[in-house]
C-alpha cells in the first residue's frame, strides 16, 4: 500500500505522479482525488480530537480554579454566587422554611437576597417578597455577624434551582466547543463546568468513530491504487 504521505502536497508529496502511475496501469484515476478527500476529512478530524483534548484539559484546570478558591466552604453555596436563583423554587423552598436552610438566618441568605434585581411582587411570590423584605432589612454588622451555612444546626435540603446552581449549558459554549478557553468557561458554575465535560466527552467519541470510519474507507481505497510505475 503507498504511502499517505504521497497524496498530501503539504507535507512534499505529488499526487500527479500518483495519478500517471494510475494511467499508465489503465486505472481509475478518480481513486486518487477520493484518497485525498477521504485523507482531508480524517486530517481534520484528527485535527478537531487534538482541540478537544485541549478542551477538556481546560476544563479540568478551570475547575481546579474554581474548587481552588472556594476551599473550605460548601461547594454548591461556593459556585452559586453568579445565577439567580429560580423564583418558582424559592417560593416553593420558603413557602416550607422561613430562610434558605430554614430556621435561620445565614450568609447564603444575603447572599442570593443580592442576586435578585428587587422584591418580588407580593401577590405572586408572597414567600420570597417576604424572606427578601426581611433579609434586605439587615444592616452591614448583622450580615457580617451571620453564621456560614455550615455552622447551622439544621440545615434543610435545598433544590439547586432554588439556589441558582445552574447546569445548562449557555449556547455560545456549545458552539464553540473546540475554542473553548480559560476566560470563557471562568463564568460558568462548576455544575455548569461538568455538563460542558460530558458534551466534550461525547464530541470526543463521536470525532473517534469519524476518525476510525474515514481511515477505513480511505486505506480501502488506497489499496487499490498499485505501486508507483
Amino acid at each position: 500500500m503507498l504511502d499517505i504521505v504521497l497524496f498530501r502536497v503539504d507535507q512534499g508529496g505529488d499526487p500527479e505522479v500518483v495519478r500517471h502511475s494510475q494511467t499508465n496501469r489503465y486505472k481509475d484515476v478518480s481513486t486518487v482525488d477520493q484518497v485525498i478527500n477521504l485523507d482531508t476529512k480524517w486530517r481534520s478530524a484528527r485535527h478537531k480530537g487534538d482541540l478537544l483534548n485541549r478542551v477538556a484539559n481546560v476544563i479540568s484546570k478551570t475547575v481546579g480554579e474554581k474548587k481552588k478558591a472556594a476551599r473550605g466552604k460548601n461547594d454548591t453555596e461556593a459556585e452559586a454566587r453568579s445565577v439567580a436563583p429560580d423564583l418558582e423554587a424559592l417560593e416553593s423552598h420558603l413557602t416550607q422554611y422561613s430562610y434558605i436552610y430554614g430556621y435561620m438566618p445565614c450568609q447564603t441568605d444575603s447572599m442570593l437576597a443580592q442576586r435578585l434585581s428587587g422584591a418580588p411582587a407580593p401577590d405572586t411570590h408572597p414567600a420570597v417578597c417576604r424572606w427578601y423584605t426581611h433579609i434586605t432589612s439587615f444592616s452591614p454588622s448583622d450580615i457580617k455577624a451571620l453564621p456560614e451555612s455550615h455552622q447551622l444546626p439544621f440545615r434543610a435540603s435545598l433544590a439547586k434551582e432554588a439556589e441558582g446552581t445552574e447546569t445548562k449549558v449557555p449556547d455560545e459554549i456549545k458552539e464553540k466547543l473546540t475554542e473553548l478557553t480559560m476566560e470563557l468557561l471562568r463564568p460558568l458554575t462548576v455544575s455548569q463546568l461538568k455538563e460542558v465535560k460530558k458534551l466534550v466527552d461525547e464530541a470526543m467519541v463521536e470525532n473517534n468513530e469519524k476518525l476510525v470510519t474515514t481511515e477505513t474507507e480511505r486505506d480501502a481505497v488506497l489499496k487499490e491504487i498499485g505501486n508507483i510505475v
